[in-house]
Protein backbone atom coordinates (compact mmCIF):
# COMPACT_ATOMS: atom_id res chain seq x y z
CA UNK A 1 0.00 0.00 0.00
CA UNK A 2 2.17 2.77 -1.22
CA UNK A 3 1.47 6.62 0.73
CA UNK A 4 2.92 8.00 -2.20
CA UNK A 5 3.14 7.64 -6.08
CA UNK A 6 4.70 9.21 -9.15
CA UNK A 7 5.58 8.46 -12.86
CA UNK A 8 8.46 10.05 -14.59
CA UNK A 9 8.66 10.39 -17.93
CA UNK A 10 11.19 11.67 -20.59
CA UNK A 11 9.80 13.99 -23.29
CA UNK A 12 10.67 11.62 -26.17
CA UNK A 13 13.58 12.37 -28.17
CA UNK A 14 15.02 15.28 -26.06
CA UNK A 15 18.58 14.51 -24.12
CA UNK A 16 18.63 18.07 -23.02
CA UNK A 17 22.26 18.53 -20.67
CA UNK A 18 23.24 14.67 -21.62
CA UNK A 19 23.59 15.84 -25.64
CA UNK A 20 25.58 18.87 -24.33
CA UNK A 21 28.11 17.28 -22.45
CA UNK A 22 28.32 14.43 -24.44
CA UNK A 23 27.35 14.66 -28.28
CA UNK A 24 27.24 10.69 -28.77
CA UNK A 25 24.92 10.43 -26.46
CA UNK A 26 22.40 7.12 -27.16
CA UNK A 27 23.83 7.82 -30.96
CA UNK A 28 23.31 3.92 -30.98
CA UNK A 29 19.70 3.33 -29.87
CA UNK A 30 17.44 3.30 -32.61
CA UNK A 31 14.64 5.84 -31.74
CA UNK A 32 11.69 4.83 -30.02
CA UNK A 33 8.55 4.12 -33.02
CA UNK A 34 5.17 6.43 -33.49
CA UNK A 35 3.38 3.33 -31.73
CA UNK A 36 5.17 4.11 -28.72
CA UNK A 37 5.27 7.89 -28.20
CA UNK A 38 1.38 7.12 -28.98
CA UNK A 39 1.35 4.95 -25.76
CA UNK A 40 3.51 7.38 -23.89
CA UNK A 41 0.91 10.27 -24.23
CA UNK A 42 -2.08 7.55 -23.82
CA UNK A 43 -0.74 6.58 -20.41
CA UNK A 44 0.25 10.03 -19.39
CA UNK A 45 -3.52 11.34 -20.28
CA UNK A 46 -4.51 8.58 -18.07
CA UNK A 47 -2.34 9.34 -14.92
CA UNK A 48 -2.97 12.50 -15.22
CA UNK A 49 -7.07 12.35 -15.59
CA UNK A 50 -6.34 9.98 -12.00
CA UNK A 51 -4.34 12.52 -10.35
CA UNK A 52 -1.15 10.60 -10.63
CA UNK A 53 1.29 13.64 -10.98
CA UNK A 54 3.89 13.01 -13.59
CA UNK A 55 7.14 14.49 -14.40
CA UNK A 56 8.14 15.63 -16.96
CA UNK A 57 9.96 18.61 -18.83
CA UNK A 58 12.26 19.40 -21.77
CA UNK A 59 15.72 18.96 -21.28
CA UNK A 60 15.47 16.08 -18.53
CA UNK A 61 15.67 12.54 -18.68
CA UNK A 62 12.77 10.22 -16.33
CA UNK A 63 15.66 9.22 -14.19
CA UNK A 64 16.66 12.97 -13.07
CA UNK A 65 13.21 12.74 -11.50
CA UNK A 66 13.41 9.49 -10.19
CA UNK A 67 16.89 10.04 -8.67
CA UNK A 68 16.26 13.38 -7.26
CA UNK A 69 12.62 11.92 -5.49
CA UNK A 70 14.29 8.69 -3.90
CA UNK A 71 17.00 11.31 -2.28
CA UNK A 72 14.28 13.65 -1.13
CA UNK A 73 11.92 10.30 0.17
CA UNK A 74 14.94 8.23 1.79
CA UNK A 75 16.07 12.10 3.57
CA UNK A 76 12.27 11.75 4.71
CA UNK A 77 12.82 7.92 5.73
CA UNK A 78 10.54 6.28 3.60
CA UNK A 79 11.08 2.93 2.01
CA UNK A 80 10.76 3.37 -2.34
CA UNK A 81 10.12 0.76 -5.06
CA UNK A 82 11.23 1.75 -8.50
CA UNK A 83 9.10 0.77 -10.73
CA UNK A 84 11.45 -0.51 -13.68
CA UNK A 85 13.86 -3.26 -14.79
CA UNK A 86 16.61 -0.21 -15.83
CA UNK A 87 19.88 -0.96 -13.87
CA UNK A 88 20.55 2.68 -13.67
CA UNK A 89 18.62 2.83 -10.81
CA UNK A 90 20.48 0.43 -9.08
CA UNK A 91 23.14 2.78 -8.20
CA UNK A 92 20.30 4.82 -5.82
CA UNK A 93 20.38 1.13 -4.07
CA UNK A 94 21.69 1.98 -0.44
CA UNK A 95 24.22 -0.27 0.95
CA UNK A 96 24.11 0.31 4.79
CA UNK A 97 20.22 -0.20 4.34
CA UNK A 98 19.32 -2.94 1.61
CA UNK A 99 15.61 -2.28 1.78
CA UNK A 100 15.51 1.24 1.92
CA UNK A 101 15.51 1.50 -2.22
CA UNK A 102 14.69 -1.83 -4.47
CA UNK A 103 13.27 -1.78 -8.24
CA UNK A 104 10.39 -4.02 -9.54
CA UNK A 105 10.70 -4.84 -12.78
CA UNK A 106 6.58 -5.26 -13.27
CA UNK A 107 7.16 -7.36 -16.61
CA UNK A 108 8.41 -10.25 -14.69
CA UNK A 109 7.67 -9.57 -11.13
CA UNK A 110 11.74 -9.91 -10.49
CA UNK A 111 12.68 -7.68 -7.33
CA UNK A 112 16.38 -6.00 -7.49
CA UNK A 113 18.01 -5.19 -4.26
CA UNK A 114 21.76 -3.92 -2.81
CA UNK A 115 22.49 -8.02 -2.91
CA UNK A 116 21.33 -8.17 -7.07
CA UNK A 117 23.73 -5.13 -7.65
CA UNK A 118 26.77 -6.78 -5.55
CA UNK A 119 26.10 -10.65 -8.01
CA UNK A 120 25.72 -8.96 -10.93
CA UNK A 121 28.33 -6.19 -10.87
CA UNK A 122 30.72 -8.03 -7.85
CA UNK A 123 30.60 -4.18 -6.42
CA UNK A 124 28.10 -2.19 -3.85
CA UNK A 125 25.55 0.09 -5.18
CA UNK A 126 27.80 3.40 -4.56
CA UNK A 127 30.59 2.01 -6.47
CA UNK A 128 28.44 1.35 -9.52
CA UNK A 129 29.19 4.32 -11.21
CA UNK A 130 33.14 4.16 -11.22
CA UNK A 131 32.56 0.57 -12.41
CA UNK A 132 30.66 2.06 -15.58
CA UNK A 133 33.41 4.69 -16.50
CA UNK A 134 35.80 1.98 -16.34
CA UNK A 135 33.81 -0.58 -18.63
CA UNK A 136 31.15 1.55 -20.58
CA UNK A 137 27.67 1.24 -20.28
CA UNK A 138 24.76 0.79 -22.39
CA UNK A 139 24.09 4.33 -23.57
CA UNK A 140 27.53 3.99 -25.77
CA UNK A 141 29.49 5.81 -23.26
CA UNK A 142 32.75 4.37 -23.73
CA UNK A 143 35.04 2.87 -20.94
CA UNK A 144 38.92 2.13 -20.49
CA UNK A 145 39.83 0.03 -23.46
CA UNK A 146 40.36 -3.80 -22.40
CA UNK A 147 38.37 -3.28 -19.30
CA UNK A 148 35.15 -5.20 -18.87
CA UNK A 149 32.68 -5.81 -16.32
CA UNK A 150 35.05 -8.67 -14.11
CA UNK A 151 37.95 -6.52 -14.60
CA UNK A 152 36.74 -3.34 -13.50
CA UNK A 153 34.94 -4.42 -10.36
CA UNK A 154 38.17 -6.65 -9.48
CA UNK A 155 40.56 -2.68 -9.55
CA UNK A 156 37.64 -0.71 -7.57
CA UNK A 157 37.83 -3.75 -5.26
CA UNK A 158 41.27 -3.59 -5.07
CA UNK A 159 41.89 0.08 -5.18
CA UNK A 160 38.51 1.15 -3.45
CA UNK A 161 37.72 4.37 -5.66
CA UNK A 162 37.62 5.37 -9.44
CA UNK A 163 40.00 8.15 -8.28
CA UNK A 164 42.73 6.11 -6.87
CA UNK A 165 41.96 2.88 -9.92
CA UNK A 166 42.79 6.08 -12.39
CA UNK A 167 46.00 7.30 -10.24
CA UNK A 168 47.76 3.86 -10.17
CA UNK A 169 51.11 3.20 -11.40
CA UNK A 170 50.86 1.00 -14.22
CA UNK A 171 47.81 -0.23 -16.17
CA UNK A 172 50.15 -2.75 -17.77
CA UNK A 173 50.58 -4.55 -14.59
CA UNK A 174 46.91 -5.47 -14.24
Amino acid sequence: RPYHFAVCADVIGDHGWRKLLWPGYQEGRTPPGEGYRRAIVALIDIFTRHRIPVLQAEGYEADDFVAALVRRARRCGLRVVILSKDQDFWQLFEDDDPDGVVALDVASGEVFTVDTCRKKYGVPPSQLTALMALMGDCDEAPGIEGIGKKHAAELLVQYGTLERVLARPSWESG
